[in-house]
């Protein structure tokens, strides 16, 4: 085993035996190479910026939209890059929701390596009800309004129960992914009143995403901890 600088002042281990280098380290720390596998450091996200064989790691020392770990898994270009780690922290996404719902609801997204969360506690009816219960009611006026890196794949339909709370009492509904990827509904089960000012309901539902990490998170910026 050899020692030395290169040319480019990187740090070299070299096998004198195979005549190859064994270590490659960046005089700034920002890579270290082990064979031809990178591991490196730096801030922002990868995809398009950083070229790297299969199997190669970046730390995002920024940490951009929660993602800080990621892994090339294929190709040997600038794209490829997954995220091995990342957590969004629970958004604020009810600026997001239909007219139908109240402004004062809660609804809350949340996105932790390739699995995504959608919560509320109180999705309350606003002022102009329509139509019953057991009908479909959207949770966004369109199904583009649904984040980017938080999509549903699209070969399976996202759904959980839901607790449709009318006049005080609780009843089982239920909440879906039903024309498309990410176009998320509420309805009731078994209930053939209609939707007033006042009812509300409560779900708690994840599923898996192959997005590609969030490059902006949605929810104005605000931190849910």
């Amino acid at each position: 085993m050899s020692f030395g600088i290169s040319g480019g002042n990187e740090f070299l281990v070299w096998n004198n035996k195979t005549n190859k280098n064994v270590i490659r380290l960046a005089p700034d720390l920002s890579y270290v190479k082990i064979g031809d596998v990178q591991h490196r450091y730096d801030t922002g996200q990868p995809n398009g910026r950083i070229a790297a064989p299969p199997g190669s790691t970046y730390t995002d020392t920024a940490v951009t939209c929660g993602a800080v770990k990621w892994i090339k898994t294929w190709g040997t270009g600038n794209t490829g890059w997954t995220v091995l780690y990342g957590d969004t922290g629970w958004r604020d996404v009810k600026s997001l929701l239909d007219p139908f719902w109240d402004s004062t609801s809660n609804l809350q997204l949340r996105r932790i390596n390739k699995t995504v969360y959608l919560r509320s506690s109180n999705l309350k009816v606003g002022d102009n009800p329509t139509g019953a219960r057991s009908a479909i009611k959207q949770l966004f006026p369109d199904k583009n309004t649904f984040p980017l890196g938080f999509r549903n794949a699209g070969w399976g339909r996202a759904q959980a129960l839901a607790i449709i709370n009318t006049s005080g009492n609780d009843g089982i509904g239920s909440i879906y992914t039903y024309r498309a990827a990410h176009d998320f509904a509420v309805r009731a089960i078994l209930d053939t009143g209609n939707w007033t000012k006042g009812d509300s309901c409560a779900f708690n539902m994840s599923y898996v995403t192959e997005n590609d990490w969030p490059t902006a998170l949605p929810g104005g910026g605000e931190w849910i901890v």
